[in-house]
This record gives C-alpha cells, structure tokens and sequence, in this order.
C-alpha cells in the first residue's frame, strides 16, 4: 500500500516539478525574452497612468515624432514615468525594449531610459533678440554702457552672449 502511494506521490511531483518548468520557461520566453531595442526622438504630447487588470499601474505615453506619426509607448518604472511627465510639450528620447507579449500594457514597447532634448533653435532666437537690443540702445551711448556693465557684472551668461554680439 504504501509503494503504491509513494509511487503516486512521485508520479505527482514530478508532473508538478516539469509543469513549473514549462511555465517559468514560457513566462521567461513570451515576457522577459527582448525581441528588439531602440530609440526615438519627438515631442512628448501624452502621458497617462492607468491602472489595468488586478490594479496593476502602468504609465502610457505617446510622442508626435513628425509628420503627424506618432510612437506610443509603456513604462513600468513609476520614478521613470514622473520624470518623463515633466516634460510634457518638450522634446525627449525614449530608449525602449520590446519583448514578445507585454502585460498588462496595450503597447509592446516598454521604456526603460530617457533623455531631454536641448532646443538650441530657442536659445539661438534669445542670443540674437538680446544682440539686436543692444544694438538698437547704441543710440543712447550713456544707457548702452550702463545695461552692458550691468549685464558684464551680474549674469556670466548674459557676459559670454554679449562677447558673442557684433555690434
């Protein structure tokens, strides 16, 4: 009687020891195994935390790359997500991975680093808008000379642009 039972209880958790196998190699496979990385580049105009089946919370987001396409995407990471939520509006680099299945997000492109980008065309605008203001106060020498110490002697940026100016 009791061969016949350890006999079962063998047969039991071996069939129990091979299922987990299956399962965890399937898991690994169809949500851990990365399929294809990359990046891209465009104006964050949508992000959004939702919460899906069992609650679990994953941020989406979506970025208008150019010529109204647009890439949208999941975050799983919550300190990623606020980050990136700050620069709503802004220009932004998403670095993704895209696994096999990706639960509980709509999206199979999960974000997983980010980067700002610098608007030099904006920065460009100021430098030039602040040179021509001082070439138009040239014509009152005494109130040229009195906002270019200013500036020279208060704000190291404003002095580096007014060494770039020609007036």
């Amino acid at each position: 009687m009791f061969k016949f039972f350890f006999y079962r209880l063998k047969k039991v958790l071996i069939i129990i020891l091979f299922s987990s196998l299956i399962g965890a190699t399937s898991y690994y496979i169809l949500f851990k195994h990365i399929v294809s990385e990359g990046k891209a580049q465009g104006v964050l105009f949508k992000i959004t935390k939702r919460k899906k089946l069992f609650f679990i919370p994953i941020w989406e987001g979506t970025l208008n790359i150019s010529g109204g396409k647009t890439f949208s995407f999941a975050i799983k990471d919550d300190s990623i997500a606020e980050e990136i939520y700050k620069y709503e509006g802004k220009q932004i680099v998403v670095f993704y991975e895209n696994p096999v299945l990706s639960f509980p997000s709509a999206y199979n492109d999960i974000v997983y680093d980010w980067k700002a980008i610098q608007d030099s065309s904006q920065e460009v605008s100021s430098i030039i808008s602040l040179c021509f203001l001082l070439s138009s106060l040239e014509k009152n020498i005494t109130l040229f000379q009195q906002v270019k110490e200013y500036l020279e002697k208060d704000n190291i940026y404003f002095k580096n642009i007014l060494d770039s100016c020609k007036y």
